[in-house]
């Protein structure tokens, strides 16, 4: 596509930021097919301020610039910024973009297929992949679809608005040079103020690139659930199946593992796009590494879960993860084997595997823990961590003293 440079920003590091013009038209339909899956993205939310979006556009209202990052060199012809579409995604604007793509594709849907009624357009929308989605979004209702069959005034005003899209001009903020960490910096950035991001998304963006890697293997049976997948709550709430693992949850256990302590998620407005900056979660988010710890931590899940049912939801929440492998990695730094991936493989199969963390008697001792006047979270990390060690170390503990007794420390 190309946009009209209105002017130029040139920082450091070989970063450039064009400022642009271009039509509504050009850009809805220069959209690749699936400009709304941009990893970094949340992804499509609920956002009923959205509605009133035709009407400020039929209105020629402005609306806030959009903000695109772009990979490759910029070309440039006589002020024209030529940019391949399938090099750009969507930093900011996403939940605009999409909300007018889906009146463009709905509108060439009813035309192409001369479709009259309200049940042919759900069952031809329903035939393919992408009408299922758009079906899907809470917006998409009865009342939506229906302004686009051609009976009543509605139809003509859709068609009106869309072909007023030529004359309709957009502003465009189009980065290049900008690395992984970058994009992410500027997603959150831009996202400042509105929504936030949640905690649990900026863990996975901050992390995501190590899991990117084309060296890493997730082991077979193995699954990384991320905060877009649609099971993402249900999974959340407790899974149903092993190998599941929330993506973030994963990132936890293996910095607990790492710092040997046990750590949380941190709240939204903590979490800053440098944490991956220390040098411990460098060495050790490296492909070799990052394999082992998800080979061993499948191994793990498999141990644990083959005792009884009751381990499979447990052993998958954040606050177990987070206190089982502190005390694997202080168990393993305390006999001298920091990383030793062999000798993990052997704690697993000579410890872990005759160790039964009774998940009825911890629930048992959980139930009396006051939320008043306790931390929760911090004390079950805490309790699972000291239960863990303690096992390991020969020196087995009830849940009891872990979490009620408050004279345990880690």
């Amino acid at each position: 596509m190309d946009y009209e440079i209105l002017y130029k920003c040139e920082a450091e590091q070989n970063i450039k930021c064009y400022v642009c013009k271009a039509n509504l038209k050009d850009y809805i339909a220069s959209l690749k097919p699936d400009f709304y899956e941009f990893e970094v993205q949340r992804g499509i939310v609920r956002n009923s301020y959205l509605d009133t979006l035709r009407q400020t556009i039929s209105n020629k209202e402005p609306i806030p610039p959009i903000s695109l990052t772009v990979s490759g060199e910029p070309v440039i012809d006589n002020q024209i910024l030529k940019v391949k579409d399938e090099n750009s995604d969507i930093l900011d604007g996403l939940q605009r973009t999409f909300r007018l793509w889906v009146y463009n594709y709905i509108n060439n849907i009813v035309k192409s297929k001369n479709i009259l009624t309200f049940s042919e357009l759900v069952s031809e929308l329903k035939s393919d992949d992408i009408g299922t989605r758009i079906i899907d979004f809470y917006f998409i209702n009865a009342k939506f679809l229906k302004d686009f069959l051609p009976i009543g005034i509605c139809a003509a005003n859709i068609q009106s608005f869309i072909d007023g899209w030529e004359n309709y001009n957009l502003i465009f903020y189009i980065w290049y040079g900008l690395d992984d960490k970058q994009v992410v910096r500027k997603m959150l950035e831009l996202n400042a103020g509105q929504k936030p991001v949640t905690s649990t998304h900026q863990y996975e963006l901050l992390y995501l690139h190590f899991f990117n890697n084309e060296k890493i293997q997730i082991p077979e049976g193995m699954q990384l659930i991320r905060v877009r997948d649609p099971y993402f709550f249900s999974i959340r709430r407790g899974r149903n199946k092993l190998g599941q693992f929330l993506l973030s949850s994963v990132i936890i256990a293996y910095q607990s593992f790492i710092k040997r302590k046990p750590l949380r998620v941190q709240t939204a407005n903590e979490v800053r796009v440098d944490d991956d900056n220390d040098d411990d979660i460098q060495n050790f988010f490296n492909p070799d590494n990052l394999n082992s710890f998800l080979k061993y931590m499948y191994i793990a899940d498999s141990i644990l879960c083959n005792q009884d049912t009751k381990h499979l939801a447990w052993y998958g929440k954040d606050t177990t993860l987070s206190g089982i492998y502190a005390a694997l990695g202080q168990y393993m730094y305390e006999n001298g084997n920091e990383l030793e991936w062999d000798k993990l493989d052997y704690i697993l199969n000579n410890k872990v595997k005759k160790m039964h963390f009774n998940v009825d008697q911890f629930e048992e001792a959980y139930n009396r823990l006051s939320s008043i006047k306790t931390n929760v979270g911090y004390a079950v990390r805490k309790a699972i961590y000291k239960f863990t060690l303690n096992a390991l170390q020969s020196h087995p503990v009830s849940w009891y003293e872990c979490l009620i007794n408050k004279d345990s420390e880690l």
